[in-house]
């Protein structure tokens, strides 16, 4: 094996070549292991040794197959897709026999159907609902194809109970498929999450195995090179801003955040995006993987995550979770709760795939699953929106008491191991978990700057010195309060990860505007001119003493830049008002000009009756209307009343 694949220095482990004797032996097996561990070459390892032993033959060893061919089931296109290219590196003909690859192949005037029979192709990866069609039928019926065929793999076992109950129906055909294949045919199902238990009888009953008829390789889930964090959410999920997770989105980070609807990863990318300066660049910074996102699509995204170090997030659903080997993710980050603590395991599973790099698989829970769970129990709106698993609620119950999550996954999976009952410190783990030893979130990057749509000439900012600070200032109007909030909490964050206590290293740094300390801020922020005056304001906050001296730096800087922009308004606005009204005078002039010579043109009989200046009129009040009024009364008219 070491000879076959150069890329193997260290050859096959133990468990690999454990699969392979039995596999070969024509057993069933079902091979338990973490992510990342190499599960894969569970499927490809016979088919090297057999066509190893077709070119040197050994006595005593049956004849191979002259084209020994493997069928692996694969829940995701894109996920066969992506075995299909790992196993061409390693020298195989490998296919993903999808919709696209035959319309490929049909343009081109190949049937690949034709040529699985013939034996041109030594690994398929199928879909399970092309395993119910027609062709697949005839397929299986070819005694070319029979004789070739000596494996039967399925891919992400653990899914093959759940998602075949109402999912996916198609699932339900495997169990059965070995019935249709000739009794050479082994079988080898592979998952790195399944307990022992009623999972595993339930996936021993689906796929027909009973008894002592099958062997099973079952290793420790644990990754050495992973941190297990779960923290709480800051805000709910269901707003357009994600400040838990905006430290992702900067170069040199590459995480994978995965949603539980397109809807909410489209709400991340968005929010995503707007970090990053404005232009098409930044679509090329946040990318989406999900059942909308083309295959073309999805490869440019690889690529750009593979060799962009602007490439910093892919937003994905769980299409993304199983079976994607990308070595470069440093973090996995669940954002809400999955499912089922396999799909959590799964998914933080992606980072950390070069094992010599330092990864962290991150889990963010809204908080009310957590007070309806454990803290308000008359609190249920939360969990009956959606039914919690006994796994998924044992580790939740160890974040809630600040027990060991490396310990409670262990019990649930069985996973072996002299330490794997230890907390972390205790076993000597490099990684602690987040209960062992908590800290605080990734440093964010700086908030951009305000939107400088204003663009004065040098003539107009000379005008600025006249007119001098606006005094007293305004409150903060809308656009300020946002910018000055993501500065305040930028400001938090760097605070934060400079403090040495157990408190900071187990919350999040949005704990630093403790109360309503934020707001209090924001609301007199535009009073705050002196040290003494924040001073005053934030008397009795915990972090007076340390933090109050460079919070009233940054809020000095952004009153300045605020005052500037108001005094750009203003001159502008006073320039605007001053051409009104000239360009107005100027109108009236006009007028005038046409107005006198048509007067001078009319005769006396035609010019207005000129009313003169002296003639006063009468307005009675109100208590007089019904007084009338003699048409000769002269001194009527001529007297004004005192109350007019």
């Amino acid at each position: 094996m070491e000879g076959q694949i150069p890329q193997w220095p260290n050859g096959p482990r133990h468990f690999q070549v454990d699969c392979w004797v039995h596999t070969l032996e024509k057993s069933p097996v079902i091979l338990i292991a973490p992510t990342g561990g190499g599960k894969t070459a569970a499927f490809f390892g016979p088919v090297l040794i057999l066509q190893h032993l077709l070119q040197h033959r050994h006595p005593g060893i049956p004849q191979p197959p002259p084209r020994p061919t493997a069928l692996i089931v694969t829940l995701l296109i894109e996920l066969g897709n992506n075995h299909a290219r790992e196993m061409q590196e390693f020298g195989l003909s490998a296919l993903s026999l999808n919709a696209k690859a035959l319309t490929d192949a049909s343009n081109e005037g190949r049937n690949l159907y034709n040529e699985i029979c013939q034996g041109r192709w030594s690994i398929v990866f199928i879909s399970p609902e092309r395993l119910i069609s027609r062709e697949f039928d005839h397929l299986l019926r070819d005694k070319v194809f029979q004789q070739n065929l000596v494996l039967l793999g399925i891919d992400e076992a653990h899914v093959l109970v759940p998602w075949g109950r109402d999912f996916r129906v198609a699932y339900r055909q495997i169990g059965s498929l070995h019935k249709r294949l000739p009794s050479h045919v082994a079988r080898i199902a592979v998952t790195a999450t399944l307990a022992p238990g009623k999972d595993f009888n339930a996936l021993l009953e689906a796929l027909q195995l009973k008894g002592e008829g099958f062997h099973c390789v079952r290793l420790s889930s644990e990754r050495p090179n992973v941190r297990t964090v779960v923290t709480d959410l800051s805000r709910s999920l269901n707003t357009y801003t994600f400040p838990d997770i905006r430290f992702v989105f900067q170069p040199g980070i590459k995480a994978v955040v995965y949603c539980s609807t397109i809807e909410l990863g489209f709400r991340v990318a968005a929010y995503g995006w707007q970090q990053y300066p404005p232009g098409a660049e930044r679509l090329k910074n946040v990318r989406l993987w999900n059942s909308m996102t083309s295959a073309s699509y999805n490869s440019r995204t690889l690529e750009l995550f593979r060799d962009n170090v602007n490439t910093s997030v892919i937003i994905a659903t769980v299409a993304f979770g199983m079976g994607m080997n990308i070595k470069n993710i440093t973090h996995s980050i669940n954002l809400g709760l999955p499912d089922t603590l396999e799909a959590l395991v799964q998914q933080n599973g992606r980072a950390g795939r070069d094992l010599q790099s330092e990864s962290c698989g991150w889990t963010f829970v809204e908080p009310s699953i957590l007070s309806a769970l454990f803290k308000d129990k008359s609190r249920t709106g939360a969990v009956n929106k959606r039914e919690i698993d006994d796994h998924l609620r044992s580790f939740l119950q160890a974040h809630f008491n600040r027990t060991c999550l490396e310990v409670v996954k262990n019990q649930i999976f069985s996973n072996p191991g002299d330490r794997s009952h230890l907390p972390c410190l205790e076993a000597q783990r490099n990684l602690p978990c987040s209960s062992c030893i908590p800290f605080s979130n990734h440093l964010s990057p700086a908030p951009p700057p305000l939107n400088d749509s204003l663009q004065l000439d040098s003539h107009t900012v000379e005008k600025l010195k006249v007119y001098g600070p606006a005094l007293p200032a305004p409150p903060l109007i809308k656009e300020y309060r946002q910018h000055a909030t993501a500065w305040l909490n930028d400001f938090a964050d760097k605070r934060w990860a400079l403090k040495d206590t157990a408190f900071a290293r187990m919350c999040p740094s949005h704990v630093f505007w403790s109360g309503d300390i934020l707001n209090l801020i924001l609301d007199n922020f535009h009073l705050l001119r002196s040290l003494d005056s924040i001073r005053s304001l934030l008397i009795g906050w915990e972090h007076f003493t340390n933090d109050t001296e460079p919070l009233f730096e940054l809020i000095e800087h952004l009153n300045h830049q605020y005052d500037e922009r108001r005094l750009q308004k203003k001159v502008l606005a006073t320039r605007k008002a001053a051409e009104t009204r000239a360009k107005r005078k100027a109108q009236l002039g006009s007028n005038k000009e046409n107005v006198e010579p048509q007067q001078a043109s009319q005769t006396p009989s035609q010019q207005p009756l000129q009313v003169s200046q002296s003639l006063k009129i009468r307005i009675p009040a109100l208590s007089s209307l019904k007084r009338t009024v003699p048409e000769d009364d002269a001194s009527s008219i001529t007297k004004r009343p005192k109350n007019v």
